[in-house]
């Protein structure tokens, strides 16, 4: 189970509200793939990129899966899996202030300020798991998905519900954007 925060190229200047963009709107590309690699190993030197399409680095008592895909070209977004405790916010700040890059959370569906990034959404997610994880749940499905539903379902948390569907309206907002333009062009 992780925090996510889906990650675009806003160029420093992210909507008020992702949900609100008018549906013409071209959600711009993030850049050829070696250049997206080095600019997060900028920030996060560290970073093992023996995947090159998942890098994976080490805090203080935290991680980061850098989900940016095998294609030569990131796309309109990349996923940040991000684990443990500690403070990740801060270096995912700015990183992305420094790439003019738009990190949004994935527990209230905001951007991030990267002037004063707030820990209030990763402080959700981590109450919200080690209460799952207090009443005996696991999270052993890699993707997180059957196990996480099933926690879900059982603690009847509105927290949890509210993550885990704000995270796939976001996400289905995207690839129906996606298909449209595919389709109309």
């Amino acid at each position: 189970m992780s925090w996510d925060v889906i990650v675009f190229d806003f160029d420093g200047k992210p909507p008020a509200n992702i949900l609100g963009l008018p549906d013409d709107y071209e959600i711009p590309e993030i850049g050829a793939s070696d250049v997206v690699r080095k600019a997060i190993s900028s920030g996060f030197p560290a970073t093992d990129w023996s995947d090159t399409g998942w890098g994976v680095v080490d805090g203080d008592g935290w991680s980061i899966e850098f989900n940016i895909g095998q294609e030569a070209e990131v796309g309109q977004m990349m996923i940040w899996h991000v684990r443990g405790s500690g403070d990740p916010v801060t270096p995912i700040a700015a990183l992305c202030k420094a790439q003019g890059w738009s990190p949004l959370d994935s527990v209230d569906s905001q951007f991030l300020d990267l002037d004063a990034p707030s820990t209030e959404g990763w402080e959700h997610f981590q109450a919200f798991r080690d209460q799952i994880l207090a009443k005996g749940g696991t999270f052993s499905d890699p993707m997180g998905m059957d196990s996480g539903y099933n926690a879900l379902l059982k603690t009847g948390l509105d927290v949890g519900i509210f993550i885990w569907f704000g995270f796939l309206i976001v996400a289905g907002i995207y690839v129906a954007r996606r298909f449209s333009r595919t389709q109309s062009g």
